[in-house]
């Protein structure tokens, strides 16, 4: 398997995509957790951590590589990474997801695939903001499915 590093603006769209599929920005919505460490996870830390999951998973697959496998040029190339992340997202809005139920899950699982790496993966809170997500996803679809309105998923 070969890996990639996701760029700012993919990680800013699958982080709006596991937000809205959450919750985020309802009111009363308690914070999604990871369920092996049970500790709550916070909204604005998603880009982050999903991020830094991927980049831990490429230094994993590729340990000679360097920062993140070698997909960065060093420490100063992963602070710069970090940066274009949160100017990705300060405009959350702008930020365009797929529409369909199904393509939001292809986006959440293309993703996973990059970040797996690691042998504790599914322990990670990156693993738990995707489970969740994919969970909330699911309901919204049988919902849909079980009032006949499918095809608008």
């Amino acid at each position: 398997m070969s890996a990639y590093l996701f760029g700012t603006n993919e990680i800013a769209a699958l982080a709006k995509i596991c937000k809205e599929a959450m919750g985020y920005g309802v009111g009363g919505y308690r914070h999604p957790h990871n369920c092996i460490t049970r500790k709550e996870l916070n909204w604005a830390e998603f880009e982050t951590i999903l991020a830094a999951e991927n980049i831990r998973s490429l230094e994993f697959r590729y340990p000679r590589g360097g920062v993140a496998g070698g997909f960065l040029d060093g420490e100063q190339d992963r602070a710069g990474y970090y940066t274009d992340l949160v100017e990705q997202t300060k405009d959350r809005h702008a930020i365009k997801i797929p529409d369909k139920y199904d393509d939001q899950v292809a986006e959440i699982n293309r993703y996973e695939y990059q970040a797996c790496e690691c042998n504790d993966f599914y322990e990670s809170d990156a693993y738990w903001i995707l489970a969740n997500a994919k969970e909330r996803i699911l309901a919204r679809y049988v919902k849909l499915q079980s009032e006949g309105n499918v095809d608008q998923a």
